[in-house]
């Protein structure tokens, strides 16, 4: 059954980044790593490496746009579907004969160049007929409860809503802070794990997941 560990890193300059993904691979055998915002730059090939993980795919870094990396181990395959400035959309084949789509999202945080986004997640949703897993950072929330602290004026996506309630897309449980981003007395759920109808309760990759935000 497939373990997936996933980690937003504000970059790879802190020297104990390394120690502790690796000491983090060694106690729970993850068959997949999936980092958001790295912008190691030429050094992306050696922190893989320094990894212990063979495979890997990655989305690079654009100006204030973080990246995506995607690296897993050989006892699971990884088809590369579509790339696009704030996503990786793969399929996953796991261990135990069956197969998942996931996408990896890391949306701009601003909210114009975000609208491509929803208009690509529309497109693929109407498209899958199968098991679909999406998680990352939308950059904005789905729930009033998602914020605390915060000015007023700040709401919910009505397109988020929108492509949540017109694809039936749910929330999963999994391992993460209530609230996934802090600044000052304000807190924010920028982060979140969604399934479609399709996903059974009971997958193997949901069931024996981690999730490390920081």
């Amino acid at each position: 059954m497939s373990k997936l560990f996933v980690w937003n890193v504000q970059g790879f300059g802190d020297p104990n980044f390394l120690t502790t993904v690796r000491q983090f691979i060694r106690d729970n055998n993850p068959y997949i790593i999936k980092l958001f915002e790295p912008r190691s730059g030429y050094k992306a090939n050696s922190v893989i490496l320094a990894l212990g993980v063979p495979n890997s795919h990655r989305i690079e870094a654009s100006g204030f746009s973080g990246g995506i990396w995607l690296c897993w181990k050989n006892t699971i395959t990884t088809d590369i579907l579509l790339n696009h400035f704030q996503f990786l959309h793969f399929r996953v084949h796991n261990i135990d004969g069956s197969s998942s789509l996931v996408t990896l999202i890391y949306a701009r945080p601003n909210a114009v160049k975000r609208n491509t986004l929803w208009i690509h997640l529309h497109s693929l949703s109407s498209s899958i007929h199968s098991s679909w897993l999406l998680y990352g950072n939308f950059n904005t929330t789905l729930h009033t409860v998602d914020r605390k602290g915060c000015s007023p004026n700040s709401r919910p996506s009505r397109a988020f809503q929108d492509l949540v309630l017109n694809h039936g897309l749910q929330d999963t449980e999994f391992q993460e802070p209530e609230y996934t981003w802090t600044q000052g007395d304000s807190y924010v759920r920028l982060n979140r794990m969604l399934c479609n109808t399709y996903w059974d309760a009971t997958f193997p990759m949901l069931g024996h997941s981690t999730h490390i935000i920081s």
